[in-house]
């Protein structure tokens, strides 16, 4: 299985409640890691959790940014990205009990990591750069 992800300083907003909600992300990804690697594998309800768990955090966490980013000329693109996240996410419920855990545990495991990483980099540091460069000022932003 793929490495331990963290927040480095590769993927830092810069915004300290956004670093804190993806650090979060990405320690939800690496319990799924971790159960996968366990002798005894993961099960559906494992699964389950993981999923219920990252659904409704996801949820809360696109709302906050899409807040901060009110102001974003392309906001309606990047709400998009999001649903079409969620989405994506509901998919993996409608396997939940139709695939095998330890093959669905590990779909999901390469989907969520790669899909937060590159996310954040490509999407989300470029759009709080935008708001730092327009000095559009946002509480926890460091200077």
């Amino acid at each position: 299985m793929q490495h331990e992800i963290h927040l480095s300083e590769q993927f830092s907003s810069g915004i300290n409640k956004i670093d804190y909600q993806h650090q979060y992300l990405f320690d939800r990804i690496d319990n799924l890691r971790s159960l996968l690697d366990r002798k005894a594998g993961i099960s559906r309800d494992d699964l389950e959790d993981i999923l219920d768990d990252m659904f409704e955090f996801f949820q809360k966490h696109f709302k906050f940014e899409e807040e901060l980013l009110h102001r974003h000329p392309f906001l309606k693109s990047h709400k998009v990205k999001h649903q079409l996240f969620i989405d994506s996410t509901k998919e993996f419920e409608k396997k939940l009990f139709t695939k095998e855990p330890t093959a669905l545990g590990t779909e999901m495991y390469s989907f969520l990591s790669e899909w937060l990483q590159e996310h954040i980099v490509q999407e989300d540091l470029k759009y709080f750069a935008y708001l730092r460069e327009n000095k559009f000022v946002v509480p926890g932003m460091t200077p």
